[in-house]
């Protein structure tokens, strides 16, 4: 990083959280955070932890300086929904809260509504109601793909904990998806249309290009500051 000529943004949590149950005590992503801040790199930050607060005055100097941002993973703002398919993660409530409380820090965050599982989060009411409660804490974006990723071996998981929600799902998915890769949900571009309708709606951003662009439009206003 003391080599790099040329800053940029360091991105993690796509393939793991930073913020998991070992971090507590690890605190590998505070360290990392610290380096970030050392060398002049911002962070891309994706969580489904309210963990993130510990860190949130380190988050907030380097976003002062340094294009940033910080999304939660949200799949459904029901909190008794969400403790029975993302067993040991946080509440979405208290993501939410984490979330309101980075934003007026001035930190730019934001919703990846992934995955969404078909005939358990797929409604638009549950769509709606992750946009209205990400637009009243403060988020600029939700982003959805209207659907969920199946690899053998993680699908045989994923049925296995179906049942314990309803016994006839895993049979449903079979008949409709087989061995795919790629599980839509039913009527995907119609859904797809109603969350940007929902997300022109509150005034946010929808796709992962307008959040790239609006990331790198904070570089502007940092090297203008730089020149006074």
């Amino acid at each position: 990083m003391r080599k790099k000529r040329k800053k940029g943004i360091i991105r993690s949590g796509s393939a793991c959280d930073p913020y998991n149950s070992l971090e507590p005590e690890a605190k590998l992503t505070a360290a990392s955070l610290e380096l970030m801040k050392r060398y002049g790199f911002g962070f891309g930050i994706l969580t489904k932890s309210d963990l993130i607060l510990r860190d949130k005055e380190l988050l907030s100097s380097i976003a002062d300086v340094c294009p940033s941002y910080a999304a939660f993973t949200l799949t459904t703002a029901d909190d008794s929904l969400a403790a029975r398919i993302e067993m040991g993660a946080p509440r979405p409530s208290a993501r939410l809260s984490a979330m309101r409380e980075l934003s007026a820090l001035g930190i730019f965050t934001g919703t990846m509504m992934t995955p969404t599982l078909p005939y358990i989060t797929d409604s638009i009411d549950t769509l709606k109601s992750v946009i209205e409660k990400t637009a009243e804490n403060g988020g600029r974006f939700v982003i959805s793909y209207a659907g969920m990723t199946l690899r053998d071996g993680n699908r045989e998981y994923y049925y296995n904990a179906l049942r314990e929600i309803s016994p006839s799902l895993p049979l449903q998915y079979a008949k409709e998806y087989g061995s795919a890769y790629q599980v839509p949900v039913s009527g995907a571009e119609n859904y797809l249309e109603k969350h940007r309708e929902l997300c022109r709606q509150y005034g946010l951003l929808y796709s992962l290009r307008a959040v790239r662009e609006a990331v790198r439009a904070q570089g502007t206003r940092f090297e203008q500051l730089s020149l006074i």
